[in-house]
């Protein structure tokens, strides 16, 4: 029953996080490229792949972490917690790491 509870708060948690979107055909990563955009296009192309699969994983792993919160012990949610620091802290470096690059990228981009 436990496991049903958790299964269905993940499931609507991934429904609500996923967006809609109508089009005629799904984007590749090299649409939009052309021989003028070289390193610059398939650097976007790379680092939105990254913070894809880098925001997929800190999301599941905080809605893990908050359903263990959420139904542990009172003595344990201590030790939850403690795990949940690293994820969050990880998460604000990697995106504010992300997010430096993209403005180093846009700048480099204005150079050359």
């Amino acid at each position: 029953m436990k496991i049903k509870r958790i299964l269905i708060i993940f499931l609507v948690c991934m429904m609500l996080m996923s967006t809609i979107i109508f089009a005629d055909s799904p984007p590749g990563i090299y649409d939009g490229l052309t021989p003028d955009t070289g390193l610059s296009g398939i650097g976007d192309a790379i680092l939105g792949i990254i913070r894809g699969i880098a925001g997929t994983a800190a999301a599941v792993s905080v809605i893990v972490l908050g359903i263990r919160y959420t139904y542990s012990a009172p003595g344990d949610k201590a030790e939850v917690k403690k795990k949940m620091m690293p994820v969050v802290i990880g998460s604000i470096l990697l995106f504010g790491a992300m997010t430096i690059v993209d403005a180093l990228s846009e700048v480099a981009a204005d150079l050359f």
